[in-house]
């Protein structure tokens, strides 16, 4: 019996042990369902974030390949929480914040580009190259480019952003050219085949560059024949006889050629010199070197004056040119055509084949108008000489740096015309002319004097041949009488005298020479001159003329003092303490003063006019002469 109570009480304590068991495993089940509810609770939270995080816009700065990092792994973290990964949200947070940084540090150092309105072109190369480094998507581009405008830009984008949204960076880019590409000036196309050199070669390389840089598919050959186009004439012609291989060539042969030119005016402007350059080089014939050869001022030629010379011709009141007495409306008595020989073009000689000559052709060469035109006035001296068999008129001018000979008479008498390639001519008028070669040791036989010379072929007008300053200044002293048109020089020991023929100044103007003149002035004067013994008669008046002067007598007499005393005196009322104006006085010229005084004493006298005092009036300057009166 006590066996039984004894299995019994064992029992007992196993049931209550159960229990014990059953209830501790119910709460660690409430337990574990507590945490399997948090972490439910986190792993909702951390979806939450992402979805937010995935709708906000990304910034730029951030590189799109960390942003899809971020992706991935949320996409991982997602997967790791749905199989019951342990990760917490604070880790999550961390890892991020971490990967942020790192793509902060891989995109520090690149800014995105700004554009506010100006060089549309040049920014939609630099952002799409922003966006191709870091990786954007198209969509991702069109979110991140509300961020690169500002200024007018910016309020164009969102304004048409709200009226009809952007779709595609295409449609983007098609209506951000059409707002704020220049239209005046045609498309990009028309720009770049239209380019003209304006300044300096390298500003014009720049704008150059700038639209070929936007026209990558044209060839290399066209864009070297576009850039060489542009250029200005002087330069072109120099860079085209050089041949450059490449349009690299080209360019640097321009900028070359333009620096050269630009050295050689400024040593020429600081010598007061003329200056001219040529184009010249040691690899190539043809590259360009400044040519200085300073000489002196021919009469009638623009010389750049001290400021000593200027100070003393403004004290005596002389024209800064023409040496005569200046006033206004002075106008030079002795005007001259410049000719400027603007480079020389020579592919098939090397620089050890130039000589010292042809330097001096590469100079400036001036030569009177009348002696390009024909037009000579009497008093200029013209002389017969003789070439061989050959009859010419030689025509000295002190004027003309250079001798020239007519290209008339190089064809007729078949004169040796040396190769020295072809030199560009442009005359003071605009006009360019080419001539070829030198005219080297030419015979001219004057009436005391044989001259041996070399001469520049040109189409002369009145005369075959111009002795100029280049032979003149060979002569040393001598004495000339522009009056009687006699020049007098010592040759050795016998004195030699060249007399004008003032005959030769009165040529007959072929149609040739008008027509020439015609073209380059654009009008004509065809004048006749007759000497005619006039009669004066006094007209008569007609009757009903004579009726009317009869009848108004007294408003047709000349006036004799002041007018009659009206009942209404006009005058100009002035407001109370007004004070005179100041008012410059009327210049008048020499020649105006003594007829000016005559009409004043003669209306004195009449008493039409009377001496005012008031300080109202217009005073008048009469300048002295040199003898006071």
């Amino acid at each position: 019996m006590s066996e039984k109570l004894e299995g019994r009480g064992t029992n007992a304590e196993r049931l209550t042990a159960l229990e014990g068991a059953v209830n501790q495993m119910i709460d660690t089940s409430a337990l574990t369902m507590t945490k399997i509810e948090e972490l439910t609770k986190a792993v909702s939270d951390l979806a939450m974030t992402v979805k937010e995080s995935k709708k906000k816009p990304k910034k730029p700065r951030y590189n799109s390949s960390s942003n899809s990092e971020e992706d991935d792994s949320d996409k991982e973290d997602e997967s790791d929480d749905s199989e019951g990964s342990s990760m917490t949200n604070k880790s999550w947070q961390t890892k991020k914040k971490k990967k942020g940084r790192d793509a902060l540090l891989d995109c520090r150092k690149l800014k995105i580009p700004i554009f506010n309105g100006a060089d549309v072109h040049g920014w939609i190369y630099k952002v799409e190259r922003y966006f191709e480094f870091h990786k954007f998507g198209k969509k991702d581009q069109l979110r991140a480019v509300a961020i690169c405008l500002e200024g007018a830009a910016l309020i164009w984008f969102r304004w048409n952003d709200a009226k009809k949204p952007f779709r595609s960076w295409e449609g983007f880019k098609r209506r951000l050219l059409e707002r704020f590409q220049a239209s005046r000036e045609g498309s990009v196309q028309e720009q770049f085949l239209d380019i003209q050199q304006t300044g300096m070669v390298r500003e014009y390389v720049d704008r150059f560059e700038g639209f070929a840089g936007q026209l990558s598919n044209i060839p290399e050959s066209i864009q070297e024949s576009t850039f060489i186009k542009g250029l200005k004439e002087e330069i072109r012609a120099a860079v085209r006889i050089a041949e450059p291989g490449s349009l690299a060539q080209a360019i640097r042969m321009a900028i070359k050629i333009d620096e050269n030119k630009v050295t050689g005016l400024t040593r020429g402007a600081n010598n007061s010199s003329r200056t001219g350059y040529g184009y010249q080089g040691k690899t190539n014939p043809t590259t360009t070197s400044a040519v200085v050869k300073k000489e002196d001022n021919p009469p009638g030629g623009f010389k750049r004056l001290t400021a000593t010379e200027l100070a003393e011709k403004r004290a005596k009141g002389l024209c800064f040119r023409c040496d005569s007495k200046f006033a206004p409306g002075h106008k030079c008595s002795s005007k001259t055509l410049q000719v400027l020989i603007i480079d020389d073009v020579d592919a098939g000689r090397g620089e050890e084949d130039i000589d010292d000559t042809w330097h001096a052709h590469c100079d400036m060469a001036e030569v009177s108008l009348n002696s390009v035109s024909g037009l000579t006035p009497p008093r200029t001296m013209k002389v017969k000489g003789k070439i061989g068999d050959r009859e010419v008129i030689v025509l000295i001018d002190s004027g003309a740096t250079h001798n020239f000979v007519s290209t008339q008479i190089v064809d007729e008498l078949t004169l040796v015309v040396t190769d020295t390639g072809s030199v560009g001519v442009k005359l003071g008028n605009g006009l360019m002319a080419w001539s070829y070669g030198c005219c080297k040791g030419v015979l001219l036989d004057l009436p005391e004097v044989r001259i041996i010379e070399e001469f520049l072929p040109l189409e002369l007008g009145g005369s075959d041949m111009i002795l100029g300053i280049k032979w003149l200044q060979t002569l040393g002293d001598m004495t000339v009488n522009w009056l009687d048109l006699r020049m007098q020089y010592w040759e050795g020991n016998r004195l030699v005298t060249i007399m004008g023929d003032p005959t030769l100044a009165k040529t007959a103007t072929s149609c040739k020479t008008l027509h020439k003149l015609i073209q380059q002035k654009g009008e004509g004067y065809l004048v006749h001159i007759q000497a005619n013994e006039e009669v004066l008669t006094q007209a008569e008046a007609p009757v009903q003329v004579k009726a009317v002067l009869e009848a108004f007598s007294d408003v047709f007499k000349m006036p004799v003092g002041l007018p009659p005393i009206r009942s209404q005196n006009h005058a100009i009322t002035l407001k109370d303490g007004t004070p005179p104006i100041s008012v410059r006085p009327y210049r008048y010229l020499h020649a105006q003063k003594d007829e000016i005084e005559r009409l004043v004493r003669e209306m004195l006298d009449a008493g039409i006019i009377q001496p005012s005092t008031s300080p109202f009036s217009s005073p008048v300057l009469l300048v002295k002469k040199k003898d006071g009166s």
